[in-house]
């Protein structure tokens, strides 16, 4: 379905350049993930899909390969990620390591993938999502969302 709506070529092309950067930003994503959370499968027998959430934090360092930021452009770097929920800190003048709580990647299992489990990463932001996945599994990652992030604020 995804290289339904965007040319396989074209997405990976688009990848690359987030993780490799251009003359802007580099993006490194840490591969280690310490903790996560995977929740039960829930089955729709309605529709016959089984689907399911894994819920990590992410850690990433952004380097600006053109710009060094004095202390009081790296408050306003930290504080605009805080403001949206993300955690970051400045390591040098240029590089900023992020840390993205409650990442959430969808699990499903149904016909369409023809019995194969096949992910896609949640992100309530981007209207994706709701071109590919039913609305009940979309309602169901709101919803699972806003339960680790209320436990995590007790």
């Amino acid at each position: 379905v995804v290289f339904d709506m965007v040319p396989r070529e074209s997405m990976l092309l688009g990848i690359k350049s987030i993780l490799e950067g251009n003359n802007e930003i580099s993006i490194k994503i840490h591969e280690l993930v310490h903790e996560y959370k995977l929740s039960q499968i829930f089955y729709n027998k309605e529709n016959n899909i089984n689907y399911g959430f894994l819920a990590y934090d992410m850690k990433m360092s952004m380097t600006f390969n053109n710009q060094a930021f004095d202390d009081q452009g790296k408050e306003f770097m930290v504080q605009n990620m805080a403001n949206q929920g993300i955690e970051a800190k400045f390591s040098s003048d240029s590089t900023m390591d992020v840390k993205m709580k409650n990442q959430i990647t969808i699990f499903i299992n149904d016909e369409f993938t023809k019995g194969e489990w096949k992910s896609v990463n949640y992100d309530k932001s981007t209207n994706f999502l709701s071109q590919v996945l039913p609305d009940f599994v979309l309602t169901a990652a709101d919803t699972y969302f806003q339960e680790l992030n209320i436990e995590q604020n007790d």
